[in-house]
């Protein structure tokens, strides 16, 4: 994909377009630090996730739910 040939106009599109025009080793040591955290924890992570599936079966899922069993 050439750089030059993405054009971002919405407000939606703006951070892939910080992306591709940011550094690589930036977008590294940012993940890394992020991945490192110990502030933050997988579980912690996942706590919004849960909780959106949570109410969304209650909400959707009148008879069954299909879910992974192997997370």
């Amino acid at each position: 994909m050439i750089k030059s040939s993405i054009k971002t106009q919405q407000r939606a599109t703006n951070g892939f377009k910080v992306l591709m025009e940011s550094n690589a080793v930036t977008q590294v040591q940012a993940t890394w630090r992020f991945l490192n955290n110990p502030n933050v924890t997988t579980d912690d992570l996942f706590i919004p996730i849960v909780t959106h599936l949570e109410e969304e079966i209650k909400e959707q899922c009148k008879k069954y739910v299909l879910m992974p069993s192997d997370w």
